[in-house]
């Protein structure tokens, strides 16, 4: 982005971070992690203001996931495990926020 743009590390702004990853969305090249933890380190060592979204992917989140979508991002094999997980994701659901659902699924989700 440095050499594309020119200046320094501390120039990148959040709107060349998102420009980068819509280009690279638009010629359906990889935009994983490394993204992610590009923006990220930006966000930590203060390149961006305090108000920047603390990651990348609040700009391309197709809003709140379902029970089952999120349970089926950790691919549980077991579908009788996965079916109590979702079930309990759903029962508990009105009591939480959105931001609750997915740290307590996965601790409960992930593989051995």
């Amino acid at each position: 982005m440095v050499a594309a743009k020119g200046g320094l590390v501390r120039d990148v702004t959040v709107g060349d971070c998102v420009e980068l990853l819509d280009t690279q969305a638009a010629g359906q090249q990889f935009t994983g992690s490394g993204m992610v933890c590009f923006y990220r380190l930006l966000h930590t060592t203060r390149v961006f203001p305090d108000d920047a979204p603390p990651s990348i992917r609040m700009f391309r989140s197709p809003g709140q996931l379902t029970c089952d979508e999120l349970v089926d991002r950790y691919q549980i094999a077991c579908r009788p495990i996965r079916d109590l997980l979702v079930d309990y994701l759903r029962e508990r659901q009105p009591a939480m926020d959105y931001s609750k659902p997915q740290p307590n699924q996965r601790v409960r989700g992930s593989s051995p």
